[in-house]
C-alpha cells in the first residue's frame, strides 16, 4: 500500500510541477522551421507584428525567440511585447508582457535567433488572438526581423495565424510572409486534470486495500 501511495504522490508532485511557471518549458508554437524568405527592418518608427491564437488551454509565455540581426553595436536596444488582436493590427499591451534580450545582441550581417526574456511569465487566456510585436525604444532600423513563408505547425500552445504586418508612415501595412519567432513557456493545467489525478490516486488505494 505505501508503494501505490508513493506513486500516486509523486505523479501529482510532477503534474503540478507542469503548472508552475520555469518548469515544464517547451515551443508553445513556432514557424523558425520554415523556409526565410528575407527580413524587414524594425525600430522605435517601424513597428513589425505578427498574430497568433492561443489553444483550448491558458498558457504562460516565459521567452520568445526571434529570429533577427543587428546591423552594428548601438546603445538602444529591441524588444518584444504581445499585445491583444485588434483584427488588422495589435490592440492593447498585455500587462507585464515585455520581454528583453537575455543577453548582448552581436552585430553582423546573418539572421540568427536570438532569445527575450521576461521575469514574470505572462499568462494567456485560450481561445485567444494576440499578438507578437517587436520594437526599440529610441532608435530605428538598426536591427532586422527574419521573414519565414509560412506560419509553421499549431503546437501545444496553439497557433501562429496569418496577418502579419509592419508600421509604416501610412501605418499598419500586410506583409506577405510571417517573421520568425517561437513561444517558450507551459500550457496550463485545468483544475479539473488536478482533481481527477486525486480520485484516481484514491481509487487505487482502496484497490490496493
Amino acid at each position: 500500500m505505501k508503494s501505490w501511495f508513493a506513486i500516486v504522490n509523486t505523479s501529482m508532485f510532477l503534474s503540478l510541477i507542469c503548472a508552475v511557471p520555469g518548469y515544464g518549458q517547451t515551443v508553445l508554437m513556432s514557424n523558425l522551421g520554415e523556409p526565410n524568405i528575407g527580413s524587414y527592418n524594425f525600430g522605435a518608427v517601424n513597428w513589425a507584428a505578427v498574430p497568433f491564437q492561443t489553444g483550448s488551454s491558458p498558457i504562460t509565455v516565459s521567452s520568445i525567440d526571434l529570429l533577427m540581426l543587428q546591423y552594428q553595436p548601438v546603445a538602444d536596444q529591441p524588444f518584444v511585447q504581445i499585445y491583444t488582436d485588434a483584427g488588422s493590427q495589435p490592440g492593447t499591451l498585455v500587462p507585464g508582457a515585455q520581454f528583453t534580450p537575455q543577453s548582448p545582441l552581436t552585430s553582423g550581417s546573418s539572421l540568427h535567433v536570438v532569445t527575450f526574456d521576461n521575469s514574470t511569465p505572462v499568462t494567456l487566456a485560450p481561445n485567444t488572438d494576440y499578438d507578437v510585436v517587436v520594437s526599440a525604444h529610441t532608435l530605428d532600423g538598426y536591427w532586422a526581423w527574419g521573414l519565414q513563408q509560412g506560419t509553421g505547425v499549431a503546437g501545444p500552445g496553439g497557433q501562429i495565424l496569418p496577418g502579419t504586418v509592419d508600421l509604416r508612415e501610412q501605418g499598419w501595412v500586410s506583409v506577405s510572409g510571417s517573421f520568425g519567432f517561437d513561444l517558450q513557456g507551459s500550457v496550463v493545467p485545468e483544475p479539473s486534470t488536478f482533481m481527477l489525478i486525486g480520485l484516481g490516486g484514491v481509487a487505487l488505494l482502496r484497490k490496493r486495500a
